[in-house]
């Protein structure tokens, strides 16, 4: 029998969360060429069909800002975002501000994400389809 290995998981992890998150100041050359374990971001932002954040995944924890019950339902909105611990909850079902009330640790972490990458898409824009890319601008050191 051959050997069992988990490299092709962990590359299409590393894939993915490379993906995940457009125009950002963080490389992940190195966990693409299998040079590091990790990608170097402690966050990953997920974005819906029509381009809009969706949720945000840090470390083990889920901040939903809209979801979609089916691939053929609207997309809604809760009135404040919902917010999981996928280490105890991997299927999304117990939302911990609902139940618990010493998880406001959690908004302040997932909106620094939040916050990085739209400095990140200010400084650097996403390139519009059929765009002419020649490269961004030098930018200044503050």
């Amino acid at each position: 029998m051959g050997t069992l290995s988990d490299a092709p998981a962990r590359a299409a992890n590393v894939l993915y969360q490379s993906c995940a998150v457009s125009a950002s100041s963080v490389t992940t050359l190195d966990g693409l060429l299998g040079k590091s374990e990790t990608t170097g971001r402690e966050a990953v932002l997920f974005f819906g069909p029509d381009g809009s954040l969706m949720s945000v995944k840090w470390h083990s924890i889920k901040m939903w800002l809209r979801y979609s019950e089916g691939i053929d339902q609207p997309i809604l909105k809760p009135q404040f975002p919902m917010f999981f611990d996928l280490a105890t909850d991997p299927g999304e079902h117990f939302n911990l501000f609902s139940t618990r009330l010493d998880m406001g640790w959690m908004f302040g972490l997932t909106m620094q994400a939040v916050g990085e990458f739209e400095k990140s898409v200010a400084r650097y824009p996403n390139i519009k389809p059929g765009q002419e890319f020649t490269g961004y601008k030098a930018a200044a050191v503050s």
